[in-house]
This record gives C-alpha cells, structure tokens and sequence, in this order.
C-alpha cells in the first residue's frame, strides 16, 4: 500500500537478522517499519533521548521476543514505556520460534492500521471531510490509502494498481465511505465498494466498512443487498467531524478482527 502505517519494531540489536524479516514482510505489506540499531548502545543501556520520543510519537508497534529480548534492559525499558501509553497498539511476536507465521501473528495489528478511503472527489463536502479524516488518521500513524491520489510509476496501469490496492485492503484493512445525500452515488465509488466487497467475500474475509454520513442518514444503495454493516458509523449531521474523530480513531484501533 502506497502510504502504509508507521510501525515501531521493539527488538534486541542481537536478533538484527530475524527482525529484518519482520521488516521485510511489512514493507511487502506497503507499510514504514522502524527498526532502529544504534552503534553506540548496547542491550545493557536503557533508553532515553531520542529513542524516547520516538516510541512516545508513534501508534503501532511490534514487540520482538526472544532469548536476546529477554536479557536485554533496552528492550524491557522499551516494551514498558510501549504499555504505558494509553491509545497505543502493539502486537507481541516470538522470532525464536521456528514455525512463526508473520501473516497469522501479525493480521490482527496491519488489519486495524490499515484503512482504505472512498469518496467522491467532485463532492466538494465529501473531499473536505475526507481530507480532514486522512489527517487525522495519518497523525496516529494509519496507512490511509485512495483511488484519487495514487503515486503510479511509469509502467503502472491505474486500474491493476487500483484493484491490487483495494486487494490487500479486502485482505488485510477496512474501507471508510462517505455517505451523502445525491440523487445517485458515483460511479467510481460504487465500484470500489463493490470491488473491496467482492473481494474480501472471495477471499473469506469478513467486510469491514464504516459509513460517515456527511450531510444525515440516507441508505447505503450502492452496497450488495446481503451485507451486514458491523460499524454504525458517523452522522455528521447530528455532531461535529472534529469531536467525532476521536471516537472513530477508538474504533478502528480496538474492534477485535479476531472474532471475524
């Protein structure tokens, strides 16, 4: 995904090799793992500075166990300053283990970071609303990523880049669509709802989408009749978007994706 989530590995400078795997798998995933080694500190400094506030600045974090880890009082001040931050998200791997499934371990933490945003882009409140969502969601580190404002290299086509984007949402994120009252939705956002929608049901996935309503509640028409919406959703015509945020932000980071 062109613009992924910041993800702060927590790890001993001991395991460099097995946690570069971690990094590797989450870039494929197209989000920014952090994985800080710093010459001139060893397992047996704690942290402080720099480090300090970058862990305090981020939202997502992986916590890399191991032998190493253990041992390490760098680590141990890292992993308690990580769980003492309120509103935070943090999965715990073990990369000693033999048999560990990145994919598995890590589905519950990418899914929750990893939003996909549609909107109508000649809508004028819609695109004021969604530009006001992805700055706040991106200030919290989510990867937030839409069909309007794709980075496309040379040799891409924008409709196998599209379609591989709302993919790995299907696979791995949820959509937030922005609902308003016309006499017809767009036609581009009707396909990609349905895209992410069949997608995700070919793929097992449960669907994820979140309605903001900007102008009141009118019916989902351009959604499959069948599908059951497991987030009420925003009324912007009943709150201000501002206020509503947080709680959107609470949501998204703490729906359980495992009971899907």
């Amino acid at each position: 995904m062109s613009d992924g989530a910041w993800i702060f590995l927590s790890h001993s400078h001991k395991d460099f090799d097995s946690v570069a795997k971690v990094r590797n798998y989450l870039e494929h995933k197209g989000h920014h793992p952090l994985m800080f080694f710093l010459k001139c500190l060893s397992d047996d400094h704690e942290v402080d500075g720099l480090i300090r506030r970058e862990i305090e600045a981020r939202s997502w974090f992986v916590l890399c166990k191991s032998g190493n880890a253990e041992g390490s009082a760098w680590v141990k001040s890292e992993v308690e300053i990580i769980k003492g931050l309120s509103e935070r998200t943090y999965s715990e791997i073990d990369i000693d283990d033999p048999n560990l499934d990145l994919d598995r371990s890590l589905f519950s933490l990418t899914r929750k970071a990893t939003v996909y945003l549609s909107y109508d882009l000649t809508h004028p409140r819609e695109k004021a609303v969604a530009e006001r969502i992805r700055a706040a969601l991106q200030a919290q580190d989510f990867g937030v990523f839409d069909g309007h404002s794709m980075n496309l290299r040379a040799t891409e086509d924008v409709g196998e880049r599209l379609h591989a984007e709302l993919e790995e949402t299907a696979k791995s994120g949820a959509m937030i669509v922005l609902v308003s009252n016309e006499l017809g939705e767009s036609p581009w956002k009707i396909w990609e709802l349905n895209q992410y929608a069949t997608l995700a049901q070919t793929k097992g996935k449960a669907v994820h989408i979140v309605p903001i309503y900007v102008d009141g509640l009118h019916p989902l028409r351009m959604l499959p009749p069948d599908l059951v919406l497991r987030f009420q959703g925003l009324d912007l015509s009943q709150r201000n978007l501002e206020e509503a945020l947080p709680e959107l932000i609470h949501s998204l980071r703490n729906y359980d994706w495992r009971r899907e």
